[in-house]
């Protein structure tokens, strides 16, 4: 099974019941919080730098640490 695709919050409770929703995938979610560190940590626009590059970088990042999130659950 790939970890990475499955739903990081599948079950969406609702006033009739529980629906089954997809959501994020676990990577998708894993990335997220990565993202939202790695902004924490350097943040473009406190810096005034609005190079896309930059950005590009910061999702690189993100990813590769949701990535490795996810290695690691797999052992």
């Amino acid at each position: 099974m790939d970890n990475s695709i499955e739903c990081a919050y599948p079950i969406l409770e609702t006033e009739t019941g529980i629906n089954f929703h997809p959501g994020l995938t676990k990577r998708e979610a894993f990335a997220m919080a990565a993202m939202q560190n790695v902004i924490t940590t350097y943040n473009p626009w406190e810096q005034g730098d609005f190079d896309s590059s930059n950005y590009e970088e910061a999702a690189k990042q993100a990813v590769g640490l949701a990535d490795a999130l996810l290695k690691e659950l797999s052992k």
